[in-house]
C-alpha cells in the first residue's frame, strides 16, 4: 500500500517526531540538504521574550537558531519554509517544539517536523 499525503500545493515527503536531551542539537539529512536545529537562550529575562527562529547557511549546513524555544505548549514554524532543491522540486520544512521540564529546568525537547515538496518551475 502506498500512501500519499497532500496539503494545498504541498506533498509530504517525510515527517518525524524526535526526542532530544536539552542542550543536544538535532541534525536532519535530506539527500543533499543538511539541517541543524540549535536551541539558543536569549540574554536577560526570557519570561518576557517571544520565541523566534532564524537561519544561516554555514559550511553547507542550514543552521536553524531557535531562540527561547522553552515552552510546554508546542511552538514552531507552521508556514512552510523553503530550504533547498531536490531535482526539479523545492524542499520545504515546518516544525514544532515542545519542552518538557523537570524541577523548572528544560530536560527533553519533543520535535515534530515535516518535509514537503512542491512542483514549481525552477529558474536556474
Amino acid at each position: 500500500m502506498e500512501v500519499k499525503v497532500v496539503t494545498g500545493d504541498y506533498t509530504v515527503e517525510h515527517s518525524g517526531f524526535v526526542h532530544i536531551k536539552d542542550g543536544d542539537p538535532l541534525k536532519l539529512m535530506i539527500d543533499n540538504v543538511a539541517i541543524e536545529f540549535l536551541f539558543v537562550k536569549s540574554v536577560g529575562d526570557s519570561t518576557t521574550k517571544d520565541a523566534s527562529a532564524n537561519y544561516k547557511i554555514e559550511d553547507g549546513i542550514l543552521k536553524l537558531s531557535l531562540i527561547d524555544y522553552d515552552s510546554i505548549t508546542p511552538i514552531g514554524v507552521f508556514d512552510p519554509w523553503r530550504i533547498g532543491k531536490d531535482g526539479g522540486r523545492y524542499l520545504y520544512l515546518t516544525f514544532s517544539v515542545q519542552t518538557i521540564f523537570t524541577n523548572n529546568s528544560p530536560t527533553v525537547r519533543l520535535i515534530n517536523y515535516v518535509i514537503y515538496t512542491r512542483e514549481e518551475v525552477l529558474n536556474g
